[in-house]
């Protein structure tokens, strides 16, 4: 069921869906629906209104964030029509909690960043010299934001292909010890056993190791951790605002940008 036309919804309530849902039960802060759906997020003041075995209209929005609850009544030709809304929350609410809990996430990174640095240092002052090269380049291209986001997960990489390098990539007690304190997943294990097979006296195997690719790559799309700036902090590089170039690397300006460093035009 889309949701309906009524005054005033559209602009502040977009890409909403609409469902009729029966509430088979109501368990503490939990409703459980009769289409076996859960939802544990209704306001406190809302949950003495509810009445098990009623229809109810649940509102969300891709799919499966739900977004407002809405008495349910039906025309003489059996279509349910929103009622009362019992809560609902507009896009404005819904961008503010995102924000929220951004800053909020943003801000736990950097307390594990901070409880975890002087580790991650001292760990990696033991990795074999490819491997502290391979993070020494993606400290030099992500800086504190490889820091924060990528650097826990590439030391694990690190050390476990130094296991399975030991091991000759057969899994072993010690690897699955590792794997315990550290709950490691299958890319991180897949990917060091790969590097692990170029952990040798070869400097071809070494430039290899130190060359090779983030773990993360696949899903990121970002193959060594190179900090991409957004179009509003690359203009920012350049007082011309018509030109989106960086004016510290002289790197995408517009041909012939006055304000550009001294580069062949052609290259510009």
């Amino acid at each position: 069921m889309t949701t309906p036309s009524i005054a005033g919804y559209d602009a502040p309530f977009t890409g909403r869906d609409i469902d009729v849902k029966v509430i088979e039960s109501i368990e503490g802060k939990t409703l459980r629906f009769g289409d076996g759906w859960c939802f544990g997020g209704v306001p406190a003041d809302v949950l003495p209104r509810l009445i098990v075995g009623a229809e109810y209209l649940q509102e969300t929005r891709n799919f499966s964030m739900v977004t407002g609850m809405a008495t349910c009544y039906r025309t003489r030709s059996g279509e349910p029509v929103v009622g009362e809304w019992l809560w609902h929350k507009t896009d404005a609410d819904l961008d503010r909690e995102h924000a929220e809990w951004l800053a909020k996430w943003e801000a736990e990174k950097a307390q594990r960043l901070a409880e975890s640095q002087a580790d991650y240092l001292r760990r990696e002052g033991l990795l074999p010299l490819s491997l502290r090269r391979r993070l020494d380049r993606f400290h030099a291209n992500g800086g504190q934001e490889f820091k924060r986001d990528g650097w826990g997960y590439e030391l694990i990489v690190c050390e476990l292909a130094v296991l399975y390098a030991a091991s000759e990539q057969a899994d072993t007690e010690a690897i699955d010890e590792y794997a315990r304190e550290h709950g490691t997943s299958g890319n991180q294990h897949d990917y060091a056993k790969a590097l692990s097979r170029l952990l040798t006296d070869d400097p071809e195997d070494e430039d290899a190791v130190a060359n090779s690719v983030s773990a993360l790559s696949p899903l990121t799309g970002n193959a060594d951790y190179t900090r991409v700036l957004s179009p509003a902090e690359v203009q920012r590089t350049c007082p011309n605002p018509d030109c989106p170039g960086d004016a510290r690397t002289g790197l995408g300006h517009l041909k012939g940008c006055p304000l550009s460093p001294a580069l062949p035009e052609e290259d510009r």
